[in-house]
């Protein structure tokens, strides 16, 4: 009963395709493992213990924390009150991944592993003689500019490793600590591999080998074989002084059963976690063209009003010719402000980027072209971001640069 929001909100976010539906693979692969494993699986006073901890802090979260955090004390209290154990880590990992968890990934750590990336390619390329300049997440050589893009954060990469490491862990029952230990290794591993194959890219964008279009994801591959063999050694480490020897699974007690169900009523109150913002007063002065046209409001779909609710800031929805503008003013960094992308996968569009913020998007019988520009303090400005994950580390180290004015451009 206290999951049932949860697994609203879940299927929501899944449903709509992208990155985030890849969690079902790993969803699926934990229901299967402890379905095999469940003869073993037992509930002592610690874990039950530590099930209602988590529990109460799930029904405490319902009403201060976003839907992620929810869920993630959901499936570790109820994992706990399952039986699920230390050697269990590696189920929990997989539960946990299985959360839409890449949205939110490329949005925190989308910039920094553009600028690890492009620093470590950088790097390497001068030890091998460049004469070149890291400027950010771009290369600057000979006048040209190789820029280290969103899609080459290498989060899918990162995200993949994660599972096949976890999933092994899961398989072998790993601990806590081992877990934790060649996870990280993992990572380092995923992290090294993005930067070698930035590195290697660096000789195709630049034009010194030519190469066809489809050695771009080739290359990824490449770097990607032997990654997926060292994840195939950590996991070949031996699990000592771990019994397989389990007791019978027994029933959690009445006591612990009814403060579940207690915390289930409580969190029952509040089904939805809406962010509690300080409003924004005042009404800002919006521009009066766009592009030489003039814009004419138009009211803000349902949902966008209620996306409104907890911006920082303020919405304007225009219209200018044939195209929608979508103004939006920010006073703070905030993790409301994301890719119009998203959105559009979420409602069935095939998205492909033309890189710069520039988008297409293709559903049957409809095509739209965006463009996607943050500015700072006002329109026109020559300070602009494309990347919103880079926009917000700019915003959060720079509070008092802001406004922010996000502007996206719709033609139909």
């Amino acid at each position: 009963m206290a999951g049932l929001p949860v697994c609203s909100w879940y299927a929501g976010r899944v449903s709509g395709g992208g990155d985030d539906s890849m969690g079902l693979l790993a969803l699926a692969l934990a229901t299967a493992l402890i379905v095999l494993r469940r003869s073993g699986l037992r509930t002592d006073v610690f874990s039950n213990t530590a099930g209602v901890l988590l529990m109460a802090g799930f029904g405490i979260a319902t009403f201060t924390a976003p839907p992620m955090i929810q869920a993630a004390f959901y499936i570790g209290g109820a994992g706990a009150l399952l039986g699920l154990r230390a050697r269990h880590a590696g189920i929990y990992g997989l539960l946990c991944l299985s959360l839409p968890v890449i949205a939110s990934l490329q949005f925190y750590l989308g910039y920094p592993l553009r600028i690890t990336a492009a620093t470590g390619s950088g790097m390497l390329l001068k030890s091998f003689g460049f004469d070149l300049e890291v400027r950010g997440p771009a290369l600057l050589w000979k006048g040209m500019s190789i820029m280290v893009d969103p899609p080459c954060a290498g989060l899918n990469m990162l995200w993949v490793t994660g599972f096949l490491f976890i999933s092994l862990a899961a398989w072998k029952r790993f601990g806590i600590a081992m877990t934790l230990l060649y996870g990280l290794m993992a990572i380092a591993c995923a992290v090294a591999a993005n930067t070698l194959r930035v590195f290697l890219l660096f000789f195709k964008e630049a034009g010194i080998v030519n190469l066809p279009d489809w050695t771009h994801s080739g290359i990824g591959l490449l770097v990607f074989i032997p990654l997926v063999w060292l994840v195939l050694r950590f996991s070949k480490v031996s699990v000592c002084g771990e019994s397989e020897t389990f007791s019978p699974r027994r029933a959690a007690p009445a006591p612990v059963l009814l403060c579940v169900f207690v915390i289930a009523l409580l969190s029952l109150f509040q089904s939805r976690f809406e962010a509690k913002q300080p409003t924004v007063s005042g009404t800002p002065a919006w521009p009066q063209k766009w592009k030489g046209e003039w814009l004419e409001p138009e009211p803000l779909p349902r949902r966008e009003r209620e996306f409104a609710k907890s911006l920082p800031g303020h919405i304007g929805n225009f219209r200018a010719g044939s195209r929608q503008v979508i103004i939006k003013q920010i006073h703070r960094p905030t993790r409301r402000l994301h890719p119009i992308s998203h959105c559009l996968v979420a409602t069935g569009y095939t998205v492909e980027s033309l890189g710069k913020g520039k988008y297409t998007a293709t559903r049957v019988g409809e095509c739209l072209f965006i463009e996607e520009t943050i500015y700072e303090k006002e329109i026109g400005s020559k300070k602009t971001w494309h990347d919103v994950s880079q926009w917000f580390w700019h915003a959060s180290k720079n509070r008092n640069s802001g406004p922010w004015i996000a502007v996206v451009e719709i033609t139909h």
